[in-house]
């Protein structure tokens, strides 16, 4: 993944970052090249990522990474999705000021859209921006709390949205 990200994602606190892998040259075949039994009836030729890639280029230590930072994207994008849910919820009830409220629209907009972007672009291609664009979609999902004065869980001590990932990774 190049790291380019579409005009309404971009934000002073979301850079461009192009992923490790793309920075060291290696492109989309470099992982998606176990071709597609199954490709929906669709007519081309598709290519799937494999863990077979990480092994061929890293070596058995990297045995299992990447069902795993599947998984880790998954399960913080779960946590932000039930987050935005229950702003949904608190929305809908609330009787704020029209004013808080459409701040509140605005943020869980935001956040709606960036956890939209990434179940789209597979996290898992750039484990590191995902991080910051989950701990910006955290930051919106606050900002909505705070304009109809409600508290949402707590989700900051996810390692991908606290920004602590790489800790768990290396």
């Amino acid at each position: 993944y190049s790291g380019r990200l579409p005009e309404d994602i971009k934000g002073s606190s979301i850079p461009e970052m192009p992923s490790p892998m793309f920075k060291a040259g290696v492109n989309c075949i470099g992982c998606h090249y176990k071709d597609e039994a199954e490709n929906g009836g669709f007519s081309g030729h598709t290519q799937k990522a494999s863990e077979q890639a990480c092994l061929k280029c890293h070596g058995e230590k990297f045995k299992a990474t990447w069902n795993h930072v599947k998984e880790d994207v998954r399960g913080s994008l779960k946590k932000l999705a039930a987050k935005i849910e229950a702003a949904k919820g608190e929305l809908a009830e609330s009787a704020r000021p029209e004013g808080e409220l459409k701040k509140a629209r605005q943020a869980l907009a935001r956040a709606l859209r960036l956890v939209q972007f990434l179940g789209v672009a597979h996290g898992e291609h750039n484990i590191y921006l995902a991080s910051i664009i989950m701990r910006e979609a955290d930051r919106s999902l606050g900002e909505t709390g705070r304009a109809l004065d409600f508290e949402f869980a707590d989700i900051s001590a996810d390692p991908l949205i606290s920004g602590s990932y790489c800790a768990t990774q290396c």
